[in-house]
């Protein structure tokens, strides 16, 4: 699965750095507008599990407003591109070390699970590339 995405970016011109913002900024939007609107919906499809108590349904909304927090300054941002950029990397990065601990720590199953380390992993390597031509540029 990954590798089928892998290759859709290399078709198009993956260093274009507006580009990697408004797709990251779609992506993040909606998972955070799931996650506010419908959070158990959202966590039973991507990990097969339930979510009843009030705080898990709580803290999920908060994280689904960072997400779509994020995806606004994603989608706004005009300055300081390379500071938002080491910002977006840490982020991708931490999803998919975060991911991969719960699946050996906690036992997390789910298409979803496999789903957000792709992503995520797809994302971190595309912001790498990008950081690389704003260095060079």
């Amino acid at each position: 699965m990954c590798s089928g995405i892998w290759i859709a970016l290399k078709i198009i011109n993956i260093l274009k750095m507006n580009l990697f913002l408004k797709i990251t900024a779609i992506f993040e939007g909606l998972t955070g507008l799931f996650l506010i609107i419908a959070p158990q919906i959202f966590i039973q499809i991507l990990f097969l599990s339930k979510v009843e108590e009030a705080s898990a349904i709580f803290i999920a909304r908060i994280a689904g407003s960072a997400l779509f927090s994020l995806a606004l300054l994603c989608w706004y941002t005009k300055d300081s591109i390379r500071l938002l950029l080491k910002i977006l990397l840490f982020y991708n990065t931490a999803a998919v070390i975060i991911a991969i601990y719960s699946i050996f720590n906690f036992s997390l199953k789910g298409i979803g699970v496999e789903v957000i380390i792709c992503f995520h992993l797809l994302f971190a390597l595309w912001n790498m590339l990008v950081l690389k031509k704003q260095r060079i540029n």
